[in-house]
């Protein structure tokens, strides 16, 4: 193995060497590989183990910040007790001296913030590919007591075999358990909070059903449903505003999905989706099959993603879940049955009796639940022909002269 400098903290970096090459503990750091406000993340290589690792480093100014530092070590424990295949797992956790570290699963692959950059927009297939398997690690998470409270397009990870992944627990909420936020304080993005988390309530798997349905909303149509403007804030909006449906947005978004985006962002918790859970089964009525087979459907997207330029045309229409078409054709047959049914119903209403009984009878066979209906028995001598009413004429009212006739 070559030679590599020893050292305890990435103190180099900072008088502005490049990481690469330094000892790191048993990590091996090989590049930055980016970062946020709080912290920055390195690729790295578990020296004995011969394992990729991304290494997340809290940044320097943050280090007299207690709370903060408190914050990291959190989303250590969080995500360390939630092994799921949709969740990013962390590897290790340590302190030295004025420094924090976070080992993690490096994800090979990209995220969606990522995505919408290069595309604008993703298809829908691809999208409820994406969050249906996101909805499986936040379920995870919150029966485990966990609230992530910063769900964002950057946090959720596409590997190069289509698997999704949760990031980022910083600021995650555990229930029942005395947390860093204090009552009335709001933690994680403005731009996909609920209402409740950002009036500072208590907060409910509920709330991150909210914020995953903006995330949804903005994957499917390119743009957030509550965006700022001069009239208005966002966190207003949010609270008190209803967003434009998808549909208006952006044209080719089907029925079942825009359903499922109005759900989750409806502003009261218990008229929403009440799990994440429930939402991923939504989403499976809507692609049909396994997560399995979602997991394909987003490693076809990727491979016909381009590195960088402009989407091939008909990128969409080439996602699709197995078995799309036979769907189609079954509600097309089941459509053209009740045009045909409708037509038949009009022709025997407006035509001659005789053909009203048939017709109706057709759809008794089509409808079982409908009551029968028995054409009336038509009059003949059997039953008795009604006699002609007899013409009565009105007599002449008293005192009244009777003109004599010529």
């Amino acid at each position: 193995m070559e030679e590599v400098e020893e050292a305890t903290t990435l103190s180099a970096r900072e008088r502005g060497k490049s990481p690469s090459g330094q000892r790191l503990g048993n990590y091996i750091l090989l590049e930055e590989l980016g970062g946020g406000g709080m912290a920055t993340i390195y690729k790295g290589h578990h020296a004995f183990l011969d394992r990729p690792v991304a290494i997340k480093e809290l940044k320097s100014r943050f280090r007299r910040d207690s709370e903060l530092q408190d914050r990291f070590q959190r989303e250590a424990r969080a995500a360390a007790n939630l092994p799921h295949r949709n969740i990013v797992q962390v590897y290790d956790f340590w302190r030295d001296r004025e420094h924090r570290y976070l080992v993690m699963e490096l994800v090979e692959g990209l995220d969606a913030a990522a995505i919408l950059r290069r595309v604008g927009a993703l298809p829908p297939y691809a999208t409820l590919a994406l969050v249906g398997q996101v909805c499986g690690g936040l379920a995870f998470a919150h029966s485990r007591g966990i609230i992530h409270r910063d769900l964002k397009p950057s946090n959720l990870l596409i590997t190069s075999e289509g698997v999704a992944k949760l990031g980022d627990f910083g600021v995650a909420h555990l229930v029942d358990t005395p947390g860093l936020t204090q009552p009335g304080q709001t933690l994680g993005t403005l731009a996909y909070m609920s209402p409740e988390q950002i009036r500072g309530e208590q907060l409910t798997p509920a709330s991150d059903v909210f914020s995953l349905g903006i995330v949804l909303y903005e994957l499917l149509t390119g743009q957030r449903p509550f965006a700022e403007d001069d009239a208005e804030s966002v966190t207003a909006k949010i609270i008190a505003d209803r967003p434009e449906p998808p549909r208006r947005v952006k044209q080719g978004i089907p029925r079942a999905a825009q359903r499922i985006v109005l759900k989750c962002l409806r502003k009261r918790p218990e008229r929403r989706f009440r799990s994440c859970t429930a939402l991923e089964r939504a989403i499976a009525r809507v692609l049909g099959r396994k997560p399995a087979d979602w997991e394909d459907l987003l490693q076809r997207y990727l491979e016909f993603l381009p590195a960088e330029g402009e989407v091939p045309p008909g990128l969409g229409h080439r996602i699709r879940v197995p078995g799309h078409l036979g769907r189609r054709l079954r509600r097309l047959t089941l459509t053209a049955g009740l045009i045909g049914a409708a037509a038949w119903g009009g022709v025997a209403l407006t035509g001659p009796t005789p053909t009203l009984g048939p017709a109706l009878r057709w759809v008794h066979t089509l409808l079982p639940s409908l009551p029968t209906w028995n054409a009336p028995e038509p009059p003949g001598p059997e039953h008795g022909l009604r006699a002609p009413r007899a013409r009565t004429t009105r007599p002449a009212g008293r005192g009244t002269a009777q003109k004599p006739r010529n």
